[in-house]
């Protein structure tokens, strides 16, 4: 069906229709909407570059089979993915539908959508809502079966049905709300979320059970392809913009986290230090709670083991445990404790560790300061 750089003023309208070869409707101007409701198109879908003024409704379709228009099961079997996969289809990795460039007045909608192929719908401009509810993908598990780069929408809903394969992009798409099921994810699809923004994130409202952050992360942590920090911040940002800040802040962690280990062995162990002292920055009343520890605990060696010798018993202070912890744990400060009094033995060692820790914890509130003041400054 060739509707190429036509004008239409209402409804393209192919509801419960099969179609066996395309339905082509690039470049083309349609004041009503596109429906295909129901219906079976062998060689997909193409709207590349077309204006649209309502709807895109491709609810319960099957579009872009790949291999013998023949082995087109019934309409009604649409439910099952497997039919036309094991009826004769070649099960090739196609394009199902193209829309790249389209510009939608109302929304897509692709509520049980069977898709034989990649969804490519780079830099569509919709108005309302992008809605893939309980939409099968069929890319291949090294290839993409969803393309929504720099995709723009109101509303996204990305729920992919349990047996879809292949990769999700959604980079630079910006949505003002992203509707999806970490829970539920497919296992055999990925995706990608660089550049993508979004204002809120949430569930759908009939929903009686939803994801928490930590779900959340371990979805990331799983499905998303790449370490790169953006998809952190922008979760953090849009959970911060809904007053769940404790949550952002974990998520903040765990950004830190990969971003270290992804630098080795090296960067690992010192990712471990930061996390364990003040929480990347992000718990800095971690710091407080190690300082008092290890004063307390100096404290108590150097009370125990008896006064040290002094270096000058003429120009010594009177000795003082506590004094002298602080002066060894916090570098730069002089309390006139710590050249006093010169350590042997055992309690060298002690003071070697309490200095180093000192160090350990300043640098550590050193970077998580300045990360503090570089969100500040943002």
């Amino acid at each position: 069906m060739d509707l190429l750089s036509a004008r239409v003023g209402g409804v393209v309208e192919l509801d419960r229709s099969r179609v066996d070869g395309g339905v082509f409707v690039q470049r083309s101007e349609i004041g009503g909407g596109v429906h295909l409701r129901d219906a079976v198109v062998a060689r997909g879908l193409r709207m590349a570059g077309a204006r649209i003024g309502v709807n895109v409704d491709l609810s319960r379709a099957r579009v872009g089979i790949i291999g013998d228009p023949r082995a087109i099961r019934d309409p009604r079997a649409i439910g099952d993915p497997g039919a036309a996969r094991g009826s004769g289809a070649a099960g090739g990795f196609g394009a199902a539908i193209t829309g790249g460039g389209v510009t939608v007045g109302g929304a897509v909608f692709g509520h049980d959508l069977v898709a034989e192929g990649e969804i490519h719908l780079v830099g569509a401009q919709v108005t309302g809502a992008i809605t893939l509810q309980n939409t099968t993908l069929c890319g291949p598990d090294d290839g993409y079966a969803l393309l929504l780069i720099e995709a723009q929408a109101r509303l996204l809903t990305l729920r992919p049905a349990p047996d879809s394969t292949g990769t999700v992009s959604l980079r630079d798409a910006r949505v003002g709300r992203l509707v999806d099921d970490p829970v539920n994810w497919p296992r055999r699809c990925r995706i990608e979320l660089d550049g993508l923004t979004y204002e809120r994130l949430s569930r759908r409202s009939e929903d009686t059970v939803g994801w928490s952050v930590r779900q959340r992360l371990a979805w990331m942590g799983r499905f998303v392809v790449g370490v790169a920090p953006g998809p952190y911040d922008q979760l953090a940002a849009a959970l911060a913009r809904d007053g769940r800040e404790q949550d952002a802040r974990r998520v903040l962690v765990v950004r830190e986290r990969r971003r270290y280990r992804a630098a080795g062995w090296a960067g690992a162990v010192w990712g471990a230090v930061q996390e364990a002292g003040i929480g990347f920055g992000y718990r800095p009343v971690r710091a407080l709670l190690w300082l008092l520890l290890v004063v307390a605990g100096s404290t108590g060696w150097f009370a125990w083991s008896g006064p040290l010798r002094a270096v000058k018993a003429d120009e010594a202070p009177t000795w003082d445990p506590l004094l002298y912890s602080v002066d060894v744990l916090v570098p730069l400060l002089d309390l006139g404790h710590d050249k006093a009094f010169d350590p042997v033995g055992a309690d060298k060692a002690v003071m070697l560790a309490v200095m180093a820790a000192g160090w350990i914890l300043a640098t550590t509130v050193i970077a998580g300061a300045g990360r503090a003041l570089g969100r500040d400054g943002r």
